[in-house]
């Protein structure tokens, strides 16, 4: 069995030499490399849609009109609840409304900005 393996030893390193002989003997290629420049894929971005306000109406209940406005609910078949603001819970409802309009037109201009690059090209 020891012979075998010696054997098999002197064939198999002849072998791998000759690979590693006949590689590096061979003429190594040129590589050319070249540059393709694709253009940009255009942006698909939906549309967005239009804000169409609903009609609220506010109505400005006082100690002096409490009663008639509370009777002019009821004579609409309306249950009533009235909602109440403070000044500053008034003040800051328009504030928010403020900030979200800012927002919003914060992303339009940004939507924008990136339509007018990808469509600079065309």
């Amino acid at each position: 069995m020891q012979k075998l393996t010696t054997a098999l030893k002197l064939p198999l390193l002849t072998l791998l030499s000759s690979v590693f002989l006949v590689s590096c003997s061979t003429p190594m290629k040129e590589i050319s490399i070249t540059t393709i420049e694709e253009p940009r894929p255009q942006i698909v971005l939906p549309t967005v849609d239009q804000f169409n306000a609903r009609m609220v109406e506010f109505i400005i209940v006082t100690p002096n009109n409490i009663e008639e406005i509370y009777k002019r609910l009821e004579d609409g078949d309306k249950q009533v609840a009235l909602f109440a603001l403070t000044p500053d819970g008034y003040q800051n409802i328009s504030l928010n409304m403020a900030d979200i309009i800012k927002l919003i037109e914060q992303q339009k201009s940004i939507i924008a900005a990136y339509k007018h690059y990808y469509e600079e090209e065309n």
